[in-house]
């Protein structure tokens, strides 16, 4: 016995097996915390017992704990594998505690590594069906879909209602845009388990983008009733079912934009074909092809329209709802300043006063713009710019589409702006995106602040 370590009394503490049993028990039911405990006080009597620390550090783990978790793993692996290092660790280590090590792993953010443990587990042991799941999880998000497609192919060969497999193809899937098998392979895992609210919702995503608007609210409305109350899901069900709306909840907009900063650019741009900061800009040249004193560059997201700006401005301040899109913003280094608020809140609090608005994607998360008008007045310098993107609608006035998306009306937005005084410079046709495989028609809109030497006369031929 170790120097320092107390003798085990069995008669009042009970047995090791029985309180390792009450330890392992309490985590598989899910109470961490307890296991934790049990573990600790096991460990007090029995400090070198195997078994109770590989439960203490699954324990440790599941309560916030992974650094201290994994240094535990680490120490198993060495005195198993009897090597000075837990990747020496080879055939005489129970596989699962490479499983352990790389689930801790890849709760920190070290995905390399713990695909790597991953490996080293299914090596020893191929016919781990949770280590297999996990590593192709990682694959997934790692860009390494064909390994991942082979190893949920392997895995579902196996276990064919596995639903979580099922879930994470459907996942696979829908990332290379095979959206119809996506479908498939997300209605599977829900027959086979529908109590999981994550697979309704990725259900729900997939039916909306091959068109099936009321198919996708239902799953919607499930995953809501299954607990996962998400403004998005809230948002699209509103707009799936056809009703009405005055503007997007800024935490659906937050939502959506945090999660979607990542890969913005690149969906956005490579995958959709988007380039209206691009025609955006195109257009404020033509019209004032003078240099600008203050800029605001209104949901500034990452920067796109930001970055074609900045060489035309003495100050661009950008501002966006997402701190996801500001931190990419921040990045780039482009704006003189970045504020994290809703447009109209923002124009209403501050004094400074600007020489271009610009705004590209934001009327499409607000439906009624009589407000943002009203802000926009006092805020643009006699003379001053106000640039803006929309989404074109044939009748009405603004509209949310099935899309969570609202399209406003040509008349609708001019002739508001004309109320608050503001005269139009321009106005062109412009395609907004790919959905569906159609483009998406858009429009852009010029408008110029009282003092401005600029007329409608002069902007008859814009399209």
């Amino acid at each position: 016995m170790p120097s320092g370590a107390r003798s085990p009394k069995s008669s009042d503490r009970g047995s090791l097996a029985t309180r390792r049993s009450e330890a392992g028990s309490a985590l598989a039911s899910g109470d961490a915390s307890s296991a934790r405990s049990l573990a600790e006080g096991i460990l007090l009597d029995w400090p070198n017992d195997p078994a109770t620390r590989e439960i203490l550090a699954i324990a440790l783990a599941q309560t916030g704990h992974p650094a201290e978790s994994l240094d535990l793993l680490d120490a198993l692996l060495r005195e198993k594998a009897g090597t000075g290092s837990a990747e020496g660790a080879a055939t005489n280590v129970p596989p699962r505690i490479h499983v352990h090590r790389a689930n801790v792993l890849a709760m920190t953010g070290r995905t390399e590594e713990a695909i790597a443990s991953y490996r080293t587990a299914l090596a020893q042991d191929p016919e781990q069906s949770g280590a297999l799941l996990n590593l192709a999880s990682l694959e997934l998000e790692t860009g390494a879909w064909p390994d991942a497609a082979q190893h949920l192919a392997l895995l579902l060969e196996r276990e064919p209602d596995n639903a979580a497999a099922h879930y994470t193809r459907g996942r696979l899937l829908h990332r290379i845009g095979e959206t119809e098998e996506a479908e498939a392979s997300y209605r599977r895992a829900v027959e086979l388990d529908p109590t999981k609210p994550n697979a309704w919702n990725n259900l729900g995503n997939v039916r909306k983008e091959l068109g099936r608007f009321e198919d996708a609210a239902d799953c919607y409305e499930t995953a809501l009733r299954l607990g996962l109350d998400r403004p998005a899901l809230h948002h699209l069900v509103t707009a799936l079912r056809g009703r009405s709306l005055a503007k997007a909840e800024a935490s659906y907009v937050r939502e959506l934009f945090d999660a979607y900063a990542p890969r913005f650019d690149e969906d956005l741009v490579e995958k959709l074909g988007y380039r209206v900061p691009e025609d955006l800009a195109a257009l404020i040249r033509e019209v004032h092809p003078d240099r600008f004193a203050s800029a605001l560059d209104l949901g500034c997201g990452t920067g796109l329209l930001g970055r074609l700006l900045r060489e035309r401005c003495t100050r661009l301040t950008g501002v966006d709802l997402s701190a996801g899109m500001l931190e990419r913003a921040a990045l780039s280094g482009v704006h003189d300043s970045l504020v994290e608020a809703d447009v109209v809140a923002f124009l209403e609090q501050t004094e400074q006063v600007f020489d271009l608005v610009a705004a590209t994607d934001v009327l499409i998360y607000v439906g009624d713009l009589e407000p943002l008008f009203r802000a926009l007045r006092p805020r643009v310098a006699p003379g001053g710019l106000i640039a803006l993107s929309t989404e074109s609608l044939e009748e009405g006035t603004f509209a949310l589409r099935p899309s969570g998306r609202f399209a406003h009306h040509r008349t609708y937005v001019t002739d508001l702006a004309r109320g608050h005084g503001f005269v139009l410079a321009a106005v062109r046709e412009a395609p907004c995106r790919r959905e569906r495989g159609e483009i998406l028609a858009g429009e852009l809109f010029l408008f110029a602040a009282p003092g401005s030497d600029t007329s409608e006369d002069a902007a008859a031929t814009s399209g």
